[in-house]
């Protein structure tokens, strides 16, 4: 007969599923072994990922008023080269802007 069953801190009272008491069990005295059922609810951690990581673009040298200038020269050609013409359809013309902007940032 179990009258009652002392647990630690970790294991509450409502994780316990089963409680019974073991006879066949040989442990030298008029004692039985108790064996108990728990619940165990395991914690999840997720696997920790790779911390992105960020380019740095040196703007030091846009300083200088004739990097400026080549830099300003060359987006202009290149933005003008996107003209939309007259039998040209909307996804084309959106193909060629995703291209500048992708290779010039």
């Amino acid at each position: 007969m179990i009258y009652y069953v002392i647990t630690n801190r970790d294991i509450n009272p409502s994780k316990i599923i089963d409680v019974r008491c073991l006879n066949s069990a040989d442990v030298g005295s008029d004692h039985s072994l108790v064996l108990c059922k728990t619940r165990i609810i395991r914690k999840y951690f997720p696997p920790k990922r790779a911390a992105p990581t960020q380019t740095k673009i040196k703007v030091e040298g846009l300083n200088k008023e004739s990097t400026e200038y080549l830099y300003r020269k060359r987006i202009s050609k290149k933005i003008a080269g996107n003209e939309i013409l007259e039998n040209d359809n909307i996804w084309n013309h959106l193909e060629r802007v995703e291209w500048t902007w992708n290779h010039l940032c």
